[in-house]
C-alpha cells in the first residue's frame, strides 16, 4: 500500500536489499535501496504514505545510520518495518512491525555472516511472497509477460 518503499541497512545488507528490489520490479512495484551515507536525505524525503524497511542486526546503534534517523522518520509519520535481532530494542520500539533476524552467530568469533544473511534473505523473500500473493494472478501474468519480452532476443 505504500507509495514509496525504501530499504536501508549497512553496506553488507545492500546486496540482499537489491535482490528484493529486483524481484519487486518484476511485478511492477518499485523499491528504492538507500545508499550508505545518504539515508538522512532519503529519510527527509519520506512521508506518511511511505514505508522504510530498516535492516539492523543490533537494532540499538542510535548514533549510526540508519538508526540515527528513526526520530526523523517518526516525526514524518513514515511507517517502519524493522528487521533486527531479538535484542534490537531501539529499532523494535520505533517500528510499526518487526521481523526477527536469527542470532545464532557469535558476533566476534564467526567466520562469516552465514545464518544472519540467510535469515535476512528469508525475511525479504517472505515479504516478496506476501506482496505477490495479494494479487497473485495479476502479478504472475505480469512477471511471465515481462520475462518473455526481456528474453525475446536471447
Amino acid at each position: 500500500q505504500a507509495e514509496r518503499v525504501v530499504l536501508v541497512g549497512l553496506t553488507h545488507d545492500e546486496s540482499l536489499a537489491h535482490l528484493l528490489k529486483r524481484k519487486m520490479l518484476s511485478i511492477g512495484k518499485a523499491v528504492q535501496v538507500a545508499q550508505a551515507g545518504e539515508f538522512g536525505l532519503t529519510a527527509a524525503s519520506l512521508d506518511e504514505d511511505d514505508l522504510a524497511i530498516i535492516i539492523s542486526y543490533s537494532g540499538n546503534s542510535s548514533s549510526m545510520e540508519p538508526l540515527r534517523y528513526l526520530s526523523l522518520l517518526k516525526k514524518r509519520k513514515v511507517r517502519i518495518l524493522g528487521l533486527t535481532s531479538e535484542n534490537g530494542h531501539l529499532l523494535r520500539e520505533a517500528s510499526d512491525t518487526t521481523l526477527t533476524i536469527c542470532t545464532r552467530e557469535d558476533r566476534y568469533k564467526k567466520i562469516g555472516n552465514f545464518s544472519t544473511e540467510e535469515s535476512i534473505n528469508f525475511l525479504l523473500n517472505s515479504l516478496y511472497a506476501a506482496y505477490f500473493k495479494k494479487d497473485y494472478f495479476a502479478n504472475y501474468v505480469r512477471k511471465i509477460n515481462l520475462a518473455a519480452s526481456l528474453e525475446e532476443n536471447r
